[in-house]
């Protein structure tokens, strides 16, 4: 729960050199106007770069050689290997390998079962798309082509009140990489709660390091414990699971 906690409290700073001395001299009328003033243009530049966004979605539009290829899947989910979607910035997304799983790790209070593994490889075709990839993975620079893991996976709560967790911790691979939250991760079960005796399906997308699956197969997988509201542990961290999806 704290690396969670960290997580939403890592917003983005503006550094304004060479202005602490020429503030410090400035009535606190006009400092808080400046502050002010720097919120707005904050807001409005947050503003441009959505707008900016999604116009580079709404510009986008599939060649028309993929529109009439046999595997291109204009909506919904990919069910067949080698059929492929675009997203709205035009990353081409291909099923490469999909496999049912009824593997879990568990103690007295937590249980993560994972329901399925897929491989995706991904191509951005744009700009927009390589960008909006590496806002999404937290990573400066990204491989074009590159490999996606996504992962299917129900977390039950056996204890008599609400948990909180943060899911995926960690994903280790054969060669040795590791990617987390923090880069390389995208993870829908972090920072969830599960309500008392129940449980909740979430999926998660890691950025393989290789798009060489031998070199990085099998991948260990290490869920967090459970939390109480307060951010005290109340579960013990189950065991590491390893998978393999060569």
């Amino acid at each position: 729960m704290k690396k969670s906690l960290v997580l939403m409290l890592a917003l983005p700073v503006i550094l304004l050199a060479g202005c602490h001395q020429a503030n410090q001299s400035k009535p606190q009328q006009s400092a808080s106007s400046e502050a002010t003033t720097s919120s707005a243009s904050s807001a409005a530049k947050s503003s441009s770069s959505t707008a900016s966004s999604n116009r580079d979605a709404a510009n986008f539009s599939v060649p028309k050689s993929d529109q009439q290829n046999k595997n291109y899947v204009k909506s919904g989910k990919l069910t067949k290997l080698n059929e492929f979607s675009y997203d709205p910035y035009g990353t081409k997304l291909t099923l490469k390998k999909e496999q049912r799983q009824s593997r879990k790790t568990a103690n007295k209070q937590l249980e993560y079962s994972l329901v399925s593994q897929r491989v995706y490889s991904n191509k951005p075709t744009t700009k927009a798309a390589l960008k909006a990839a590496q806002s999404a993975f937290s990573l400066v620079k990204l491989s074009n082509p590159y490999t996606t893991l996504q992962l299917k996976f129900k977390v039950t709560n056996r204890l008599n009140k609400p948990i909180l967790i943060d899911g995926i911790k960690q994903i280790k691979f054969a060669n040795k990489a590791i990617i987390t939250s923090a880069a390389g991760l995208s993870d829908s079960s972090a920072g969830q709660q599960i309500a008392a005796n129940s449980l909740k399906t979430f999926t998660a997308m890691a950025l393989l390091p290789s798009n060489n699956l031998k070199a990085v197969s099998p991948a260990t997988i290490s869920f967090s414990g459970g939390y109480n509201e307060s951010g005290t542990q109340i579960s013990a961290t189950p065991p590491a699971l390893t998978v393999s999806f060569k």
